[in-house]
């Protein structure tokens, strides 16, 4: 547990402003790639790109109650950074809503094709148990269960035999999602990495001369 009550305003500020970007930018760098119409002829790319970063809303969700607790400390301290937190809330709450659409298994296989394509990681050949974590609408949380080798192969089963099929199906989903075009719409109007994210953190006074990789996305609803 963090004391946000002993960090300066400061801190306070930026350490909110980096949970945000923890946030963003892994979509802002990926959705180019697996949200572009004009790589829709490579969709073995995009489904790289969109099973590397699916997992990363999970990651982001672990890390609510730090947001929440974050911004009581603000609030109490009358500091200037509401808009801060209302939005790193809003992102938690598209990315809720996001998960929704996928089943416990389905989240699981697409985790492991990240393990696969980004660590080399065989999980469906461990002998001993597998770790998944998925979210839960049920509960509006991030479970975190043990699986025997049986258990995670018997999900594993139900995608690798169309294994492309079944990712691009997993894809085609987020993109054709009233839900995917408002995470887009989030993105594009008010949380861009190379506009309002930089004026975002210039205005709380915790950016520099700071500059993201230019990845500029495109209509998810395609």
């Amino acid at each position: 547990m963090h004391d946000y009550k002993a960090w300066d305003d400061q801190r306070l500020k930026c350490e909110g402003f980096l949970r945000l970007g923890f946030g963003v930018i892994p979509y802002g760098q990926w959705a180019s790639v697996f949200a572009n119409p004009e790589l829709a002829r490579w969709p073995n790319l995009q489904c790289k790109a969109f099973c590397v970063w699916f997992p990363t809303m999970n990651d982001y969700l672990r890390i609510e109650g730090q947001l929440h607790g974050l911004c009581r400390e603000a609030a109490r301290r009358g500091l200037d950074c509401a808009s801060l937190f209302d939005l790193a809330l809003e992102l938690a709450s598209c990315y809720k809503s996001l998960l929704s659409l996928y089943t416990r298994e389905e989240q699981a296989f697409i985790y492991d094709r990240r393990l696969q394509n980004v660590h080399g990681h065989l999980d469906s050949l461990n002998i001993h148990h597998q770790t998944v974590r998925w979210y839960n609408p049920a509960t509006r949380r991030v479970e975190k269960e043990r699986l025997s080798p049986d258990q995670y192969g018997a999900i594993m089963k139900q995608f690798y035999p169309t294994m492309s099929q079944s990712q691009m199906t997993l894809l085609r989903r987020l993109l054709c999602s009233a839900e995917g075009k408002a995470l887009h719409d989030l993105y594009e109007k008010r949380l861009d990495t190379t506009t309002h994210l930089v004026e975002l953190g210039r205005k709380l006074g915790v950016l520099g001369e700071v500059h993201f990789e230019s990845q500029a996305t495109t209509d998810s609803s395609h």
